[in-house]
């Protein structure tokens, strides 16, 4: 009914500036990765391992209850309405990168400390993604990056290339 409408309005707002739901989300999704920061000093996370542990099951929480309201409202939307609405939600590149995000966390919550995970978490970075079209300083970054997608792309081959080789000079040393 009109509840679900209300946060539709607030969770698919495509309006120039932001709804304030979508505010909180972004905010949420940068703390998230302030937090993944600053956990990644050793001497700062042995202090209180536990609070880091609790802070990123609470915020996968949160990002669990966003996207099941998103799925629960998506299909006010005419482009998501019906169940292949649904799927179509479901395997959009937000809603994908959504799961990346949060899900493994909640499945594994022990596994938060490997290397993987802390990637994984960085994707949540990508959520930003759909904020680019409303808020100017991301929507020329990625304006900038789509300009310049060769160059950085060969930048990034000769990067790994120069990692390689100083590996393998590093280990025959």
């Amino acid at each position: 009914g009109l509840p679900m409408k209300k946060i539709y309005f607030q969770l698919f707002n495509e309006k120039k500036n932001l709804s304030f739901s979508q505010k909180l989300i972004f905010s949420i999704i940068i703390f998230s990765f302030l937090v993944i920061i600053v956990e990644s000093e050793p001497t700062i996370k042995s202090k209180d391992p536990q609070l880091f542990f609790n802070i990123n099951i609470i915020l996968s929480y949160i990002f669990l209850t966003e996207y099941l309201l998103r799925l629960l409202t998506c299909g006010y939307s005419k482009k998501y309405q019906g169940i292949i609405g649904k799927f179509r939600f479901i395997f959009s590149f937000h809603s994908l990168i959504d799961l990346i995000s949060f899900v493994p966390s909640l499945i594994f919550p022990g596994l938060n400390e490997t290397f993987l995970f802390r990637i994984i978490r960085i994707l949540r970075m990508l959520k930003l993604a759909k904020f680019k079209d409303r808020i100017p300083a991301l929507k020329n970054i990625s304006l900038v990056i789509d300009k310049r997608k060769n160059e950085i792309l060969f930048s990034l081959a000769i990067t790994v290339i120069i990692i390689l080789f100083t590996s393998i000079v590093i280990y025959l040393a």
